[in-house]
């Protein structure tokens, strides 16, 4: 039998939907609010992560279960708490 981790990619909306819950599960990840959309055999994730480390995540988890997507990883991280950078004195 197949393996689990592999899906099938005949039918876009079923893969976008089903990749967007194992970014909502993972335990690397757990954003329900990133948007995944198929593109042929492309998959792109677009939304909002809190880490660089999350944002890698991303990208680790499409292509575990897609290995034959290519991955378009739009996900931007986001600045909050980020030090500000330094003043300049003029």
């Amino acid at each position: 039998s197949m393996p689990e981790a592999r899906l099938d990619a005949d039918d876009p909306v079923y893969l976008a939907a089903h990749l967007q819950e194992r970014l909502a599960k993972d335990p690397r990840i757990y954003e329900p609010e990133l948007v995944v959309t198929v593109e042929g055999d492309r998959v792109v994730v677009a939304g909002v992560v809190p880490t660089p480390e999350r944002q890698a995540a991303v990208t680790s988890v499409v292509r575990e279960a897609c290995p034959d997507h290519e991955i378009d990883n739009r996900t931007t991280v986001a600045l909050y708490g980020a030090p500000a950078p330094p003043e300049r004195i003029t």
